[in-house]
């Protein structure tokens, strides 16, 4: 009898991580696959596979959410109340905003629970489905791109214009900075891969993302790219044992310093190649590009993060939520900055919300308490983006899909994959 019963646990297991595989393919897809948004509400999507999969994931292993070192439900409520009181006092738009970010917060959770319960392998061929996909995603939007270099940055969340883009797979804010994280690992496989063929189609990957990004229009996304991708490269060299490696990191230091002190010939060899929007701040008459940049910076971004760190300030524990500190203007939310997920989090919830948050998209990258030392050189690179993409930019999940999943499988996983 109790054979029976085994049995049938057993099989109700298979078929729960059956109905969870699928419910993360569609979530990954609604996130790298424009079309398939077109056939419902891509907030509720995300939202409804997300706590269907925690559900199912709940039946099968409680203990994963109620016994581990950290809590892992509480993160459960932590995003209910991220999601609930913006309803609840009068903000609905704020609630769809970050209902649409479940994945923000428990991406991690879902690599932890398939890892931990030796699912990676399901985990992995959700992945390349995923990857496939993308891939699509990528090349329809850039063949778009070389007619029109605006058209991804036209794309909105909801109207009928942007609707038809995205029926016809073109990628807008949501996939371009999808690709700007995901080129980071793709490098990461270009320099730790084995096999030639690995490194040959990971470094045409890298190749391809890094001109779709050139072709967007979007400056932040393409120099947290070349940034991170460039201190990845340093970290792995300083951190090779062979003299080769040594050699290798003084060259590449050497030219580093060329490429900075000769950036605007540079910059201005390449102009024709580069749209206009972004020649137009890299490449002026008035100043260097690096000044230029920083001009922008102090001109555009900071002033909407500094509004959003005010109203912390100005409503520290209730945040602008709880406080009713947020107006509307032509439909238009006011009160807060709206162009960095962390200090918006901080203006919106005060303190302990926007605290709790950060451990949260912290997590991929700690262990039991302690900073993960697998594969420093990667994660010293994700870190890096990951704290500038949610200090300067929107949080969206398709960023999260690669620092919560796509990252720490390639970190721990990689030599399994090659």
């Amino acid at each position: 009898m109790s054979e029976m019963v085994k049995t049938k646990s057993k099989a109700l297991k298979l078929d729960n991580y059956i109905i969870m595989d699928v419910l993360l393919l569609v979530l990954f897809l609604e996130l790298v696959f424009p079309p398939i948004t077109q056939f419902a509400n891509s907030s509720v999507v995300i939202l409804g596979c997300t706590f269907l999969w925690i559900a199912f994931s709940f039946l099968i292993d409680r203990k994963f959410y109620l016994n581990s070192n950290i809590h892992r439900f509480y993160l459960f409520f932590l995003y209910a109340l991220m999601i609930i009181l913006p309803y609840l006092l009068g903000y609905p738009v704020i609630g769809n905003r970050y209902s649409s970010m479940a994945i923000v917060i428990f991406g991690n959770v879902i690599y932890e629970f398939y890892k931990e319960h030796g699912k990676i392998e399901n985990l992995k061929r959700i992945l390349f489905v995923v990857a496939l996909f993308a891939l699509i995603t990528l090349g329809i939007t850039y063949i778009n791109l070389l007619i029109n270099p605006y058209i991804s940055r036209s794309i909105k969340s909801e109207g009928e214009y942007s609707a038809s883009l995205a029926a016809r797979g073109i990628g807008g804010y949501q996939f371009i900075y999808f690709v700007s994280a995901a080129a980071i690992p793709v490098l990461f496989v270009v320099l730790k891969a084995k096999k030639k063929v690995y490194r040959i189609i990971s470094l045409a990957l890298y190749i391809l993302s890094v001109l779709l990004i050139v072709k967007s229009n979007y400056l932040t996304a393409l120099l947290l790219t070349i940034g991170c991708s460039v201190i990845l490269l340093i970290a792995h060299l300083w951190s090779g044992k062979k003299a080769i490696h040594k050699f290798l990191l003084c060259v590449f230091g050497i030219v580093c310093i060329v490429c900075l002190i000769n950036i605007d010939a540079i910059l201005r060899s390449i102009a024709s190649f580069l749209p206009e929007r972004i020649s137009r701040v890299l490449i002026t008459d008035d100043a260097g590009a690096i000044e230029s940049i920083v001009d922008e910076f102090f001109a555009d971004r900071f002033p909407t993060i500094k509004e959003s760190i005010d109203a912390f300030f100005a409503h520290p524990l209730l945040g602008l939520i709880g406080s009713g500190g947020i107006g509307f203007s032509e439909n238009y939310l006011t009160g807060f900055g709206q162009h960095s997920y962390i200090f918006d989090t901080f203006a919106l919830y005060g303190f302990a919300i926007g605290i709790i948050n950060i451990f949260a998209i912290m997590k991929p990258f700690k262990r039991n308490g302690r900073w993960i030392k697998t594969n420093v050189a990667l994660t010293i690179a994700m870190l890096i983006y990951t704290v500038g993409i949610y200090v300067i930019n929107n949080a969206t999940a398709s960023i999260a899909l690669v620092i919560c999943i796509i990252y720490p499988f390639i970190r721990d996983e990689f030599r399994e994959i090659v």
